[in-house]
């Protein structure tokens, strides 16, 4: 009976050494959790290669996107800078006296309608008062710019900004009224200012 007890008893000792070993060995064996978790990280890897491409084309879209809205708007804004200049520098003709010595300029129309920037309603230009010149400045102003062209519509120009800015007007104003840069009208003011 003894002996039968004792030979239960390793038995169920070398039973429990089996399991235990046998579990330990799992636990411990390195090439199962390598492996698994070789798979969890191919698996995140392959998750996050999808969700980059997704980003990365929606972003190439909206580049795309901007760059088209960009192209549009540096189209219109050549022509609105084109037109604008055109609306702003009058044609001046140059109309020879009857004595014939000296020539006055004569400024054309302007351009009679600004496009507006999207096509939408067009807007009419704002009125410049003429200002009245002696023929003697006009033939002076001739000798230095041979076309007529430049000198007269600078003058007209820098005239009406100084004659605004003495109604009491401010830079600001004056710019949008006149649809100018502030700067160019600040230098106008300033200069005018150092003349006296």
């Amino acid at each position: 009976m003894i002996a039968t007890l004792l030979i239960t008893q390793v038995v169920g000792l070398l039973f429990l050494y089996w399991l235990l070993s046998r579990r330990i060995r799992r636990a411990t064996d390195v090439t199962a959790h390598v492996a698994a978790l070789r798979a969890e990280v191919g698996g995140l890897v392959a998750e996050l290669n999808g969700t980059t491409d997704r980003n990365v084309r929606l972003l190439e879209d909206r580049v795309a996107t901007v760059n088209e809205l960009v192209e549009k708007l540096d189209c219109k804004l050549r022509v609105l800078r084109r037109e604008s200049a055109r609306a702003m520098s009058p044609a001046v003709t140059v109309v020879p006296s009857e004595r014939g010595d000296t020539a006055t300029p004569v400024p054309a129309t302007p351009a009679p309608v600004l496009a507006a920037a999207e096509g939408g309603a067009a807007t009419p230009p704002p009125e410049q008062a003429p200002t009245a010149v002696p023929a003697s400045s006009d033939s002076a102003r001739l000798d230095q710019d041979p076309t007529g062209e430049g000198g007269a519509a600078e003058q007209s120009q820098t005239g009406h900004i100084a004659r605004l800015h003495r109604s009491g007007l401010i830079a600001a104003e004056i710019a949008q009224r006149l649809g100018v840069d502030v700067g160019e009208v600040e230098l106008v003011i300033a200069l005018r200012a150092g003349e006296r």
